[in-house]
């Protein structure tokens, strides 16, 4: 399931919460207009961690380096995979996420370089603090959301396996 970015004075209801990121890579750079983006895929464990209710969701920017707002069922997530084009890297599903009710959850910004081998590909994951920023562009065009809910930074683990 792919996830909306949300709009500010949209409803949200309590069993719902935000998460904020940048999805940042180099796939703009790769030169071949028929490539896609990167997606990073998490899968929803629910709010007991239970993995008898797991579903997949998809982060996917707009454009590369792009602000995203996303509401999100409360719960636990998990990191699955990044997916760009035909090509997929797994990713420690040790880690993760966890979106709280009536709380915006920055979880850094994800950045991705893919490098292009002769005969191979490969990527590099981080996680970047960019709390200061993230704050003053929330407070600037989210003020309702901003207003009505906690703000709180719990930096992600973005690790390859």
């Amino acid at each position: 399931m792919i996830q909306e970015k949300h709009i500010d004075g949209q409803s949200i209801s309590n069993s719902e919460g935000i998460v904020v990121t940048n999805l940042i890579s180099n796939t703009d750079e790769v030169g071949n207009i028929f490539v896609p983006h990167l997606k990073y895929i998490a899968v929803y464990q629910g709010e007991s961690n239970d993995a008898g209710v797991s579903k997949n969701v998809e982060f996917t920017p707009d454009k590369n380096g792009d602000h995203n707002i996303f509401k999100l069922p409360v719960g636990h997530y998990k990191w699955w995979q990044i997916v760009f084009g035909n090509h997929y890297f797994l990713l420690d599903r040790n880690e993760g996420f966890e979106v709280k009710e009536n709380t915006v959850t920055y979880i850094g910004d994800l950045k991705t370089i893919i490098d292009y081998g002769f005969m191979s590909i490969s990527a590099e994951n981080n996680v970047i603090d960019n709390q200061e920023e993230i704050t003053k562009f929330l407070l600037k065009n989210y003020p309702k959301l901003m207003n009505e809910r906690v703000f709180e930074k719990k930096l992600t683990v973005l690790e390859s396996i």
